[in-house]
């Protein structure tokens, strides 16, 4: 939806298809359908299809290719844009901090340089706050104020419903139980102060651990969205594997 929101807004149709298409599939939690599953997928003549989502490089602080150098990342997203567009771009999207594709932080300086090149190009500033938003990294309520942004759309998964119309829909199928607990929980965090209380307690207990324990490679995130990396180098930060899955197996106990 935000995407045909995102094309009708800017005007942008070059290379827009509606539906089930492959930018619906190649906006997911982690990494799109062509990296994930190594399919090349191709458009008329052998060329890309029309409806495109653009990666740029990864923020990971053991695997980056920039390291924490924001305005290196933000210089390639104009490089994308500029080399590997038409310049026509509908909109950018964007999590404050990647959730499930392993907790990782934007590098500093990022995402209001992008901001910024984005507008300049007339697309839209799209904060995907799913995972981010709701008080969840401590110092703000939405995990892109870290940043000194405004984006144009915010993502706030089925609960945006109840902002525009009556109507209501969940993953629970209009459970009345599960909305009255939502708007408790919202009422606890408000009255209890939890987001001042999320801070930095738990991760500079983790860090401790870090500096213990050479199986942890890193510890990133910020309030209650955090991270920890385990490897079987500190070098070479080579992952974990087996590791990894044995915690894994111990916390299901």
């Amino acid at each position: 939806m935000l995407l045909g929101m995102a094309h009708k807004y800017t005007s942008k149709e070059d290379r827009r298809w509606s539906g089930v298409s492959e930018a619906n599939i190649n906006c997911p939690y982690k990494e799109s359908l062509v990296v994930g599953l190594r399919i090349m997928w191709v458009g008329g003549a052998g060329a890309q299809p029309r409806d495109t989502v653009q990666e740029w490089s990864s923020h990971a602080v053991t695997h980056g290719v920039f390291g924490s150098d924001g305005e290196k990342y933000a210089r390639d997203v104009q490089d994308i844009i500029q080399f590997g567009t038409s310049g026509n771009i509908a909109g950018f999207i964007s999590e404050a901090i990647q959730g499930v594709g392993g907790i990782i932080e934007l590098a500093p300086g990022y995402l209001p340089a992008v901001y910024s090149t984005i507008k300049k190009a007339g697309g839209l500033c799209i904060a995907d706050e799913v995972q981010a938003g709701f008080a969840r990294t401590g110092s703000h309520f939405w995990g892109f104020e870290n940043y000194g942004v405004v984006p144009d759309i915010v993502i706030m998964a089925k609960i945006v419903v109840v902002l525009t119309c009556r109507n209501y829909f969940n993953t629970f199928g209009g459970n009345p139980v599960c909305t009255a607990l939502g708007l408790a929980v919202l009422k606890v965090i408000e009255k209890e102060k939890l987001q001042e209380n999320a801070l930095t307690y738990l991760k500079e207990r983790l860090t401790a651990l870090k500096d213990k324990y050479d199986l942890i490679g890193d510890v990133r995130g910020r309030g209650l969205m955090l991270g920890v990396e385990f490897v079987t180098d500190q070098k070479l930060k080579t992952p974990a594997k087996l590791e990894t899955l044995h915690i894994m197996d111990q916390m299901k106990g």
